[in-house]
């Protein structure tokens, strides 16, 4: 993906990070205030300061009042079995349970760990296909990994 298409996709998402803590309090001090979003393309613009490196993201494309689908979550993998990710969906989940006026949160897995941590953490549930004529359908574009 493009560098202009990653700022323009991740603009128009509501995004979790996570980031490594900083070893020091100085180094805390000198951290600048991007928006997350930035932080993954800004090189040190600030010389003698340093963002502190993502390590996760969960990204929702959302209407911030009745709807959320989950579209990317992931911990770098040398930081993945640390319980991190289970706190970036706690995260989303706390967001999503206090809109007032929530109705659905939509994902697509395949994984089978994947399916049982997003039902305990997320309350995710397979969506039953056919039932009072709803059915969930999909088009898969240029850009997508997914097998048509």
């Amino acid at each position: 993906m493009s560098e202009e298409g990653m700022k323009k996709m991740l603009s128009k998402s509501l995004c979790f990070g996570v980031y490594t803590l900083p070893k020091t309090s100085s180094e805390l001090a000198g951290m600048s205030s991007y928006p997350s979003f930035l932080r993954l393309f800004r090189t040190n613009m600030i010389e003698g300061r340093n963002d502190p490196t993502q390590i996760g993201l969960a990204r929702l494309i959302t209407d911030e009042v009745t709807f959320a689908y989950m579209t990317d979550i992931y911990i770098l993998p040398e930081y993945q079995g640390k319980g991190l990710g289970t706190w970036l969906l706690e995260c989303v989940n706390e967001t999503i349970d206090g809109w007032p006026e929530f109705r659905r949160a939509l994902l697509m897995t395949g994984n089978e760990a994947g399916k049982i941590l997003y039902k305990k953490k997320l309350g995710m549930e397979p969506f039953p296909q056919g039932k009072n004529g709803l059915e969930v359908l999909n088009k898969t574009g240029k850009g997508s990994v997914l097998p048509n």
